[in-house]
C-alpha cells in the first residue's frame, strides 16, 4: 500500500477516535446532567460541528504536512468517510455498552420519547395516522441499548455524509503542473 495512503487511513484514524472519545465524555455529561443525550433537538446536535471540526484538521493536517500540500478529492472523500465511520462505530459500541450498564439510560429514553408523542399527539396523529403513532408506542417498551446504539450510528453516517462531501471540496488542492 501506498505509503500516502497509509498516512491517510492513520491521521483519519486518529482523529476519528478522537472526536469520538470527546463525543462519548459529552454524552456522559449531558446523561449525568439530566438530559438524555438522544433526546437532544436534531438542530443542537453536537455532531453537525465536531464531525466537520474534525474532519478539516485531519484533512487540512494530512494535505499540508503529510502529503506535500496536495489533497484530492477523493482524499478528502475517503479519509471523512474513514472519520465518519470510525465515530459511528466507537460510538455504537459506547452506548450499547453504557446502555447496559447505565441502568437508567433505556428506561428514560423510553420515558422521555413517549412524554414527548403523548404532548404533541395531535400533530402526531395528523401527519401520520393515530395507528401509525400507537404501533410506535407499542414498540417503545421493547426498546434496546443496541438499537439506540445502532439508531446514533445510523444518523452519524448521515450528518457524516453530507459534511464529508462539503469539506472534501473546499480543502482540496491539486498539484501545479
Amino acid at each position: 500500500m501506498d505509503s500516502g495512503i497509509k498516512k491517510l487511513i492513520k491521521t483519519a484514524l486518529l482523529y476519528g477516535a478522537l472526536c469520538a472519545g470527546l463525543l462519548m465524555v459529552l454524552f456522559v455529561v449531558l446523561f449525568v446532567g439530566g438530559k438524555h443525550p438522544q433526546m437532544i433537538n436534531p438542530v443542537l446536535d453536537i455532531r453537525l460541528v465536531l464531525l466537520p471540526v474534525f474532519m478539516f484538521l485531519s484533512l487540512k493536517i494530512y494535505r499540508d504536512n503529510l502529503n506535500g500540500g496536495v489533497l484530492h478529492l477523493w482524499q478528502g472523500l475517503i479519509g471523512g468517510a474513514i472519520i465518519v465511520v470510525v465515530v459511528g462505530l466507537l460510538m455504537m459500541a459506547f452506548i450499547s455498552i453504557y446502555g447496559q450498564l447505565e441502568t437508567e439510560y433505556v428506561p428514560r429514553y423510553v420515558s422521555e420519547i413517549t412524554q414527548f408523542f403523548e404532548k404533541g399527539r395531535p400533530a402526531f396523529v395528523e401527519q401520520q395516522g393515530e395507528e401509525v403513532l400507537d404501533a410506535q408506542l407499542e414498540k417503545l417498551p421493547h426498546t434496546t441499548a443496541f438499537a439506540l446504539a445502532l439508531d446514533y450510528f445510523w444518523k452519524t453516517l448521515l450528518i457524516g455524509v453530507f459534511w464529508n462531501i462539503i469539506i472534501s471540496i473546499i480543502i482540496r488542492k491539486q498539484p501545479k503542473f
